[in-house]
């Protein structure tokens, strides 16, 4: 039977096999990277929202739990997958999610956001006294794009996630990864001490966009506040892949609010991450705090969004009472895994059929609950969900898995045949384009609605764009520019 506390993922996950969740990167986010460290236990990462005493409720279970408290009645928790169904009973537990992976977004130009009319007089912005944190891949610290005037470097906390706990520590309330302090920074710029690299490099560039200052010739690119103090989350990656979980991310952004609470300085947040898991209506856990956390203090929670959009990842169909209609989607050759979600309105009644390229097909039940099946040589894991506690939508989840290696490639279809219709809207999502092949597509797609999860909470700026592939040289090698005119980092 399908728990309510747990959202749908999360009920799918824990009906999965080992197997399912090693093959599904849509389910395995939530396999905890400690057990890397400790392979003989079964430990799960999730997200929790409560009321009241934590410590209560971790009482309550007799196993062994880490717990990082987040402002706003959240905590990301490390326990047995055995302990997770006895802690949703508990009164104060209001609702838990598994983390999910996030993907880099986008970069635009200074120009573009109309930002050097206010760089001169008689504003003369420069984000001089505002702390500007990114949770992204990292930093290149010896950039001398962050530093000031005098050569120092203008990052006041950098907390590395994946850095050695037993050789630098943690922040103080945190499990993992090394903290350091503006002047531990600087020192190991004096000894040339290196850091660890921003292997991608979006962290850099997007910190070059937000807050990339000038070169001691006054030469260079120019950043929106290039005179802005800077706070930096390098993010863990996952113990499955590099990509790194909404948990790590929810804990940066915790941490940043921290730091410029102790350091009283107003504080923007850069989040260039994201997802198109959920139900973008912005009632997810992550969602809801970052919305909770931007009213803590004088903070500005900025998201970027977009790249989704021309990828062909999302549809959207508008139905009546007793209609009958086909989504057709393709899954190119050498294709090794696909999730598509389907949010709807609980009070629409549908019946959903799923068609493979060779005709094979499968009816799902109209009940709440993980099913499987098979067509052909793929195999598909579907769990038919129910409202969460902040939302009216239904989700309706699909895991198609290779019997063998790969999908079974060519055209499926999922044919709608509704009952009693009340809204009528169907939005169909794939998971995102950095883990799919390019031909694998909706045939109709719907370019609205494509905005990544988290862009769609409340209470925060989304910024959209498209991705541009500019090396990281441009950022290193500056060309010449005009004194006093404001320049992008890359």
């Amino acid at each position: 039977m399908a728990n309510q506390k747990l959202e749908n993922l999360l009920n799918l996950s824990l009906s999965a096999t080992s197997e399912e969740l090693a093959d599904s990167s849509a389910l395995n986010s939530v396999l905890s990277p400690v057990n890397a460290e400790t392979p003989t236990e079964d430990l799960w990462d999730i997200i929790l929202r409560y009321a009241g005493s934590l410590e209560e409720i971790l009482s309550s279970v007799s196993a062994p739990i880490r717990a990082v408290p987040l402002y706003g009645g959240y905590a990301i928790l490390t326990l047995p997958k055995s302990a997770i169904t006895p802690l949703s009973t508990h009164p104060l537990v209001q609702f838990i999610e598994q983390p999910k992976q996030i993907f880099t977004g986008a970069t635009s130009a200074q120009s573009a956001s109309c930002i050097p009319p206010v760089t001169r007089p008689p504003y003369n912005l420069s984000g001089e006294g505002i702390l500007i944190g990114v949770v992204d891949s990292g930093l290149d610290f010896t950039h001398p794009a962050f530093r000031d005037g005098q050569g120092r470097t203008r990052v006041v906390r950098f907390w590395d996630q994946s850095g050695d706990p037993s050789i630098q520590p943690p922040p103080s309330g945190y499990l993992m990864g090394s903290e350091y302090t503006q002047a531990e920074i600087q020192k190991r710029l004096d000894n040339g001490t290196s850091f660890p690299r921003d292997i991608s490099g979006h962290g850099t560039a997007v910190t070059g966009i937000a807050a990339g200052g000038t070169f001691p010739d006054g030469s260079g690119f120019y950043g929106v506040a290039p005179a802005a103090s800077l706070a930096i989350v390098r993010l863990a990656p996952s113990s499955a892949n590099s990509f790194p979980r909404t948990s790590e991310l929810m804990q940066g952004v915790n941490y940043l609010v921290q730091t410029a609470i102790q350091l009283r300085m107003p504080l923007a947040i850069n989040i260039s991450l994201g997802n198109t898991y959920g139900s973008h209506d912005g009632t997810s856990l992550l969602e809801s705090f970052l919305s909770a956390v931007s009213n803590l203090w004088k903070i500005t929670i900025c998201i970027g969004s977009g790249n989704e959009g021309n990828d062909s990842g999302h549809t959207l169909v508008n139905l009546s009472s007793f209609q009958s209609t086909r989504i057709e989607f393709s899954i190119s050759p050498f294709e090794q895994s696909l999730n598509i979600q389907l949010w709807k309105s609980f009070l629409d009644t549908v019946q959903l059929r799923l068609i493979s390229p060779d005709g094979e097909s499968i009816q799902l039940p109209v009940r709440p609950g993980p099913y499987r099946y098979r067509l052909e040589d793929t195999f598909l894991l579907a769990y038919y969900g129910e409202p969460g506690p902040y939302s009216a939508s239904q989700e309706i989840f699909f895991n198609l898995l290779p019997q063998r290696t790969y999908l079974n490639s060519g055209i499926w279809q999922l044919v709608i045949e509704t009952g009693v219709i009340v809204n009528g809207q169907f939005n169909f999502w794939m998971n995102d384009s950095a883990q799919r092949n390019f031909g694998t597509r909706f045939l109709t797609p719907t370019p609205e609605l494509t905005l990544t999860i988290p862009s769609t909470a409340l209470n925060i700026c989304t910024g959209t764009g498209i991705e541009r592939n500019i090396p990281l040289s441009a950022l290193r090698r500056p060309a010449p520019t005009s004194p006093g005119v404001p320049c992008i980092c890359i």
